[in-house]
């Protein structure tokens, strides 16, 4: 059984507790934020550069898994202390989770990698069942 989550620790704890045989994946669209965070602070000035990487590293993920990106990350000179900062940050995070970002196994198995269905359902399942014409809830 997969189990997705966004790399929070109570997240993996949890599904510890109660599913204790599973495949932990990393949320790729939450990975994808933060590539994104890094590739701004990485260029600041150019938004095209920074998309590129961004796409660079996202295909990257999905075709070898994580080893690039740590790589990048780890060698990546960046001009500006702060962006240093968000990469220095980002990659303690993509660190601890990489475990959880083998994405080329997870697809070839037929696992998702991202949470959008899931979460789907659950928007559906509230916003159009539990929250029906002239219906009042109470604690």
């Amino acid at each position: 059984m997969a189990a997705l989550g966004d790399g929070a620790d109570w997240i993996w704890e949890g599904y510890a507790k109660y599913l204790p045989h599973r495949v932990e994946i990393l949320d790729f669209y939450h990975v994808s934020e933060r590539l994104g965070q890094i590739a701004a602070a990485g260029h600041p000035e150019d938004p095209e550069a920074a998309a590129a990487w961004r796409e660079t590293q996202e295909q990257a993920l999905l075709h070898w898994g994580p080893r690039q990106l740590l790589n990048e990350l780890h060698y990546w000179e960046l001009k500006h202390a702060a962006a240093r900062e968000v990469r220095c940050q980002q990659l303690g995070y993509f660190e601890k989770q990489q475990e959880r970002m083998w994405y080329p196994t997870y697809l070839q198995l037929g696992f998702p990698i991202g949470s959008g269905a899931v979460e789907g359902v659950c928007k559906h399942l509230v916003g159009d069942c539990f929250k029906g014409a002239g219906m009042r809830w109470k604690l």
